[in-house]
């Protein structure tokens, strides 16, 4: 008996090492992740000789009866790793990102809201389990008010709902934003689109 105690706490000790070896790779990955984006679009930019390519990760935007719809191409990363310069640069990257393209399609001069409300559809590309909460919305909330969209993300001014759908082709994240009082619009017009197929 003595032994499967030393077995089994070998055995958890190994588990342990292996996940937190797993959770540094996945911040290296988004880190190079970012980098090579951010490379792209410049070599993009500089091939077309133009400015507003340097946003390729968002694309598929429309504003539509004063509700703004923007998709982010995969998934968001992980907020609840503890290391503040992986938070730092992904928060960088996610912001300026959806500034430049605010600015680049000089979007707030097009839709602003005084209290919006922000719906994030995290589409996946299979049925494995993930927790939405474990998603770094608080860079998407946070690009969109510094890029003049909202006036702040204060629980006063904003009110948001997230959802997953499957889809096999391509994983993002489409981020739907009106007026509070065209939440259940909004609602209904992602359930027409994705839904009720």
């Amino acid at each position: 008996m003595n032994n499967d105690i030393r077995v089994y706490s070998f055995f958890r000790e190994e588990i342990v090492e292996k996940k937190l070896k797993l959770e540094e790779a996945i911040k290296h990955l988004e880190l190079v992740k970012c980098t090579m984006i951010d490379q792209l679009q410049e070599f993009i930019a500089m091939e077309e000789d133009t400015y507003a390519k340097q946003i390729s990760m968002i694309e598929d935007f429309s504003i539509e009866n004063g509700i703004f719809k923007f998709c982010i191409n995969g998934r968001l990363p992980h907020f609840d790793i503890e290391d503040a310069k992986y938070k730092q640069k992904i928060r960088d990257h996610y912001q300026q990102k959806i500034i430049q393209f605010t600015n680049v399609f000089d979007i707030n001069s097009r839709v602003s809201y005084k209290k919006a409300f922000i719906y994030l559809i995290h589409f996946f590309r299979n049925e494995v389990p993930r927790d939405l909460d474990n998603r770094s919305k608080k860079f998407i909330f946070d690009g969109i008010r510094y890029s003049g969209i909202i006036r702040d993300d204060s629980w006063k001014n904003i009110s948001y709902m997230e959802r997953g759908l499957l889809d096999s082709n391509r994983e993002r994240v489409e981020i739907w934003i009106g007026e509070e009082d065209n939440n259940i619009e909004i609602i209904k017009m992602v359930e027409e689109k994705y839904i009720k197929k």
